[in-house]
Formats: C-alpha cells, sequence, structure tokens
C-alpha cells in the first residue's frame, strides 16, 4: 500500500502518492472520483535529495509527467510536467498544504507529516 494525500485546491484535486506519482484531476462535485480522463499525470518518482548526506528525506522529485503541449512557455512545449514535493514537519498526520506552479508545468507542493 503506497501513502497517498489529497487535497482540493479551486478547480483542481492534487494527489500525492509518496514514492509513486503525483496527479492533477478536475474538481467535480457531482461524481465521487475524476474519470481517467480528467486526470493529468504531472510526474512520477524520481529521485529523493537530503540535507548533508542524510537519510531523511526532504525533497522529492516527480518528473517524466503528462507533456505540456499548450504551455504559454515556448520552452516547455512537448516536454513533461516536473513536480517538486518539500516535506516538513507537523504535529500530525500527512499533509498537502500548498501546491504553486512557478513556471508553466512545473509545479513545488509542500507536505507536513508526523
Amino acid at each position: 500500500d503506497r501513502l497517498c494525500v489529497r487535497r482540493a485546491m479551486g478547480y483542481w484535486v492534487y494527489q500525492l502518492c509518496v514514492g509513486l506519482n503525483v496527479t492533477q484531476s478536475a474538481y467535480q462535485t457531482d461524481r465521487p472520483a475524476p474519470t481517467e480522463h480528467e486526470t493529468i499525470l504531472l510526474g512520477r518518482f524520481s529521485d529523493t535529495l537530503t540535507e548533508d548526506g542524510g537519510v531523511y528525506p526532504l525533497v522529492q522529485l516527480y518528473d517524466h509527467g503528462e507533456q505540456c503541449g499548450g504551455a504559454s512557455s515556448n520552452s516547455m512545449r512537448g516536454k513533461g510536467r516536473t513536480v517538486r514535493v518539500n516535506f516538513m514537519c507537523a504535529a500530525t498526520g500527512l499533509h498537502l498544504q500548498r501546491v504553486v506552479e512557478p513556471e508553466p508545468c512545473q509545479y513545488e507542493m509542500n507536505v507536513t507529516h508526523a
């Protein structure tokens, strides 16, 4: 079993399955779950970065997501989406705190965990 966390943010529902993938789905209140064609793969797990050679994962990288055909930036057109997941300590559970897209098709997530 994979540890996954979801959060609705505006029109989108984001899901991170730690060590597996990150997806973005259209948020629709009239259906219990999005259909496959409504879900975009933002990235597959590729690497864990640690601080000072430690073993505690502070950042995970997810790449090779679906291609960015409609990106407003010509530099991303035809390239796969990527996600950088920043993990931070918290008192309880696993929570997706924030998702931003600082560049077209390049995402950052902040996730807190116990």
